[in-house]
């Protein structure tokens, strides 16, 4: 049997310490960094950290882990509470424990099963993190560990199935035992507490065992199972045996009552003298402690007030020091910040008024702009009168051009003709030389005729009358064509000279109104550049005061920022300390319940030293009295049967007196326990209403601070206000130039899309009078050519019109009064009848030549002239059309820019007010939370709404001029994109 207790002892020790090494494990207690060596030689192993306080706190948050469950918050002051926490949580979880009594838990054995119940219930499938477990089982690298943990598990489930037979069998057993062994002596069961004692301790160390514990019902249970029949035969032998003894000795012990009762009285008086004078004594030794202490905690109360009073007034004055001390840095900074934001108001007031003057001048610069663009309007009449005088005048210019060309390509011919002339001449002086020999000759003739006979000659003029008539016709015609020739060519000379004449006046007058518009127009060009560098001027200007003006703002945003991290700050440190000041109270509180709980625990322990003290010595007098009555007996073993009645009452008496005093001694000290706790707690109450005081008046002094504040902030939030006014004025003003600015940029994005529609028909239009160009320049050259034949006709006749027109004019100086012939009708008859025949002929040809020819060249120029007109004003449309569209494109990219910063700004806006909406609500939850006046007050954010308190004066000025129109892009029709002003007011 022993050798069988033994084994059972070492088996639960080696899964104790696998137990321990499992419990270690856990991250609860890594911070003691105790592992055991799981071997042959740690057996012996008491597990003594089992019974620390700090260590089985750990565990019961290793079991709260477990069973996935919380303790309610009485914190266990002893290890045994632990343990009972432990086993009432994991009663509370449903697990399959038995029920320990009080003491039973400062038992390894109770703390065994405790350790195992947990272990089954990590493991089992009830546990969510069963999966976890395993793993770090799995993990460990103790083969040992890992097999005694499989024997826990397995003896745990053979115990649950074979739980309900052994119940039966033990409660058998057990009625069986206490009906048979009633009457048996101290004796054997002294002997057998002696061996289970010593196999628990064997087991489980120098712990106290006590056989109310399971384990020992159970290893009683077994003993009584192993004891045979007969060693009970001999125990009721000798029980009866005895008990004959007895009954003659209780005959012996009659005779000798009445002397022990007399002498059991007075020896009991004596021990009740006694222990009353001790109870007296210790009263009085008592009574005389807890004045001592009484005094001892008046005065400690009243060093503690004078503690408590001096560092009040120690963190008062600090509290004034440092608050002095921040008053002063803060007031010298203020005033100095007081100081620049009052520069900088007076800065921003001059700037105001400056820039309110600027915007005066700009208006002013503005509508004279749009004057002079009137005025402009107004002259475009003059101006389309202008392109067509200019178009006119080079006309004119070509014309005179080409009538200098022709006069020297006359002249050239006319040198040429002035040969011919001169050989002409020299031709008509022979014939005329001819023709005078000739008449001389016929008049000698004649004259011989007459003198030989006359009558033959006057025959021959009779004779021949129809020659006579011939020639009379042919003077006569001859005589009509030079009239008519010389009628002719003074008519064609006079209109050209008119022509001429009307020509030179239209280009001088032309000349002078092109003149004065062209002076004109640069004047007020030069007008114009003067006006715009003067806008220039003034637009640098009001960039220079944006620029202060957006330095002004950065600075009083820098200073806004800083006095918002200035109040962050102070109501940061507020918050610390108030924070440290609640922190200190409670530690003092703890502090002091620590103090008195170690008091009330020393007073526990000495009472509880002089209760166990009285009781020792209340056990040593009865083993004297029943040694004494052992003595007895054995005197007056006779006279015992007679009086065992009696004496067993008188003892039952006594015993009953005994403990009744015991237990009105108890309770006396159970009740002066309670008084000394009552005053503790009473005194606990005081120190914490004391200290709720001091908080209320802290409280109070930094709502007087706070309320200062919170004015200080009301004013601040005031000129916020009137920012934050301004800043929505400033932000529905600029919503509506995005507006308008939007609108505008839809406009221009159609009239783009107009105007490219525009300049591919241009460009189109351009190609095919392009391609018509070139097609009427190869028509041209082609007809024109210098192999062409009507060039070569068109010399040919103008060569012949200039000889003729020289001859004619020779002929005028020659006879002017328009009888050359007159005189020598007669003799040139003959001669020149071939010469006027052809002469009629060649003029009647030329008269239609040149018609013809003057309505080709009039065609031929009318064609040029419009040719070149459209060639010029589509080039003109072309490149308007270029520079419009390029205009409309910077125009486009700088609307799209400023509408991207508008959108910036827009969201950057409604960020910062999302962020001032989420800074209140954290204030204001954060008020609620602290339940004290709070000093964070939603400022609002420094950067949001005040960068667009200006408007955007200067946008305009990025925008590039437009150049001046030329006289070509004046002339031509505008269109409704192009007719609107482009000076407008940003």
């Amino acid at each position: 049997m022993a050798e069988h207790n033994m084994e059972e002892g070492s088996a639960i020790r080696k899964r104790l310490n696998a137990l321990h090494f499992w419990l270690y494990g856990f991250p609860q207690l890594e911070a003691y960094h105790q592992r055991i060596d799981f071997n042959a030689s740690n057996e012996l192993c008491n597990h003594a950290e089992l019974d620390d306080i700090e260590i089985v706190i750990k565990i019961i948050e290793i079991a709260e882990e477990i069973c996935d469950s919380k303790i309610s918050p009485p914190r266990p002051t002893s290890a045994s509470q632990a343990w009972a926490v432990i086993h009432c949580l994991a009663r509370d979880n449903g697990l399959a424990i038995d029920d320990f009594d009080a003491p039973s838990f400062e038992t390894r054995e109770c703390q065994y099963k405790i350790l195992c119940t947990l272990l089954c219930h990590a493991l089992s499938d009830r546990c969510e993190k069963q999966r976890d477990y395993i793993s770090k089982i799995m993990a460990m690298d103790r083969s040992d560990v890992q097999q005694e943990i499989m024997r826990i598990l397995q003896e745990s489930a053979h115990y649950r199935t074979d739980d309900d037979d052994d119940n039966i069998e033990t409660g058998d057993y057990s009625t069986f035992t206490e009906a048979s062994a009633a009457s048996v002596s101290a004796s054997f069961e002294y002997e057998s507490d002696i061996d289970t004692k010593r196999d628990r301790t064997e087991a489980f160390g120098d712990d106290n065992l006590h056989s109310d514990s399971p384990q020992g019902k159970r290893s009683h249970v077994v003993r009584h199972k192993s004891a045979d029949k007969d060693t009970l035969r001999i125990t009721i032998a000798k029980l009866q045996h005895e008990l004959k003894e007895i009954r003659q000795q209780e005959i012996d012990l009659t005779l000798k009552v009445d002397e022990e009762q007399s002498l059991h009285r007075s020896e009991m008086l004596r021990v009740e003298s006694k222990y009353l004078r001790t109870i007296r004594d210790l009263e009085e030794k008592y009574m005389n402690e807890i004045s001592e202490q009484k005094k001892e905690i008046e005065l400690l109360r009243d060093y503690e007030q004078s503690a408590k009073d001096l560092k009040e007034e120690n963190s008062r004055l600090r509290d004034d020091l440092d608050v002095l001390e921040c008053s002063k840095e803060k007031l010298s900074f203020t005033e100095e910040q007081l100081r620049k934001c009052r520069v900088k108001i007076e800065l921003i007031g001059d700037a105001h008024d400056a820039l309110q003057r600027e915007e005066k001048a700009h208006a002013a610069s503005v509508d004279k702009c749009l004057a002079l663009e009137g005025e402009l309007a107004l002259l475009k009449p003059l101006k389309r009168q202008l392109e067509e005088y200019r178009v006119r005048a080079t006309d004119a210019e070509v014309a005179l051009a080409e009538c200098r060309e022709d006069l020297r390509r006359m002249k050239d011919k006319s040198s040429g003709l002035e040969g011919t002339n001169e050989f002409l001449q020299r031709g008509a002086r022979l014939q005329h030389e001819e023709a005078v020999s000739l008449q001389k000759r016929l008049q000698e003739e004649s004259s011989k005729s007459g003198k030989g006979g006359i009558a033959v000659g006057i025959g021959m003029s009779e004779l021949n009358p129809e020659l006579m008539e011939e020639l009379k016709t042919l003077r006569s015609e001859c005589a009509r064509l030079k009239e008519f020739e010389s009628k002719r060519e003074v008519d064609s000379v006079q209109r050209l000279e008119e022509s001429y004449d009307d020509a030179i006046r239209l280009s001088e007058r032309f000349k002078d109104q092109f003149f004065q518009t062209k002076s004109e127009l640069e004047d007020t060009q030069q007008q114009l550049s003067e006006s715009e560098a003067r806008g220039a001027k003034l637009k640098a200007e009001v960039d220079e005061l944006k620029k202060k003006i957006k330095e002004l703002d950065d600075e009083m945003k820098e200073e806004r920022v800083k006095s918002h991290k200035a109040a962050l700050d102070a109501e940061r440190n507020f918050q610390n300390e108030k924070k440290n000041l609640i922190n200190k109270g409670r530690q003092d509180l703890t502090d002091l319940e620590e103090k008195l709980t170690l008091k009330i625990e020393a007073e526990r322990k000495q009472h509880k030293e002089k209760i166990d003290r009285a009781e020792a010595q209340r056990i040593e007098i009865e083993n004297n009295l029943s040694e004494q009555v052992t003595a007895l007996r054995e005197q007056s073993s006779k006279t015992l049967r007679s009086t065992k009645e009696l004496g067993q009452k008188m003892l039952g008496e006594l015993e009953q007196r005994k403990q009744a005093e015991v237990e009105k001694l108890s309770k006396d000290k159970a009740d002066e326990i309670e008084a000394l706790i009552t005053k503790g707690k009473a005194m606990i109450r005081e120190s914490r209403q004391k200290a709720k005081a001091l908080q209320l008046k802290i409280m109070e002094e930094y709502e007087v601070k706070i309320s200062s504040l919170e004015i200080s902030l009301e004013k601040v939030k005031s000129i916020q206000e009137e920012y934050e006014q301004k800043a929505t004025a400033k932000i529905s003003k600029r919503d509506h130039q995005i507006k308008l600015l939007e609108a505008r940029y839809r406009e221009l994005i159609t009239a783009n899309s107009q105007l490219e529609d525009k300049v591919k028909k241009a460009e189109r239009s351009s190609k095919e009078l392009a391609g018509e160009n070139d097609r009427l320049r190869r028509q041209l050259g082609s007809r024109f050519g210098p192999g062409g034949s009507s060039q070569n006709h068109l010399e040919d006749l103008t060569s012949v019109c200039k000889s003729l027109q020289e001859e004619n004019r020779r002929l005028k100086e020659m006879n002017p009064d328009r009888s050359i012939f007159a005189n020598d009708v007669q003799g040139s008859k003959s001669s020149n009848d071939m010469t006027q025949a052809i002469t009629s002929f060649s003029k009647s040809a030329l008269t239609e030549f040149r018609e013809e020819y003057e309505e080709k060249i009039e065609e031929l120029e009318n064609e040029k002239r419009d040719l070149i007109m459209k060639s010029s004003a589509a080039a003109n449309e072309t490149r308007k059309a270029e520079q419009r569209s390029w205009e409309l494109e910077e125009e486009l990219t700088k609307v799209k820019s400023e509408l991207t910063t508008a959108k910036l700004a827009l969201q950057r806006n409604e960020r910062r007010s999302d962020f001032s909406l989420g800074l209140s609500s954290s204030s204001k939850h954060h008020h609620e939370k602290e339940n004290a006046p709070n000093v964070h007050q939603d400022l609002p954010p420094t950067s949001a709404k005040m960068q667009n308190i200006t408007p955007k004066i200067g946008a305009s000025t990025s925008q590039k001029k437009p150049g001046l129109p030329s006289l070509m892009d004046q002339s031509t029709p505008m269109s409704d994109s192009d007719q609107k002003p482009e000076c407008t007011q940003s």
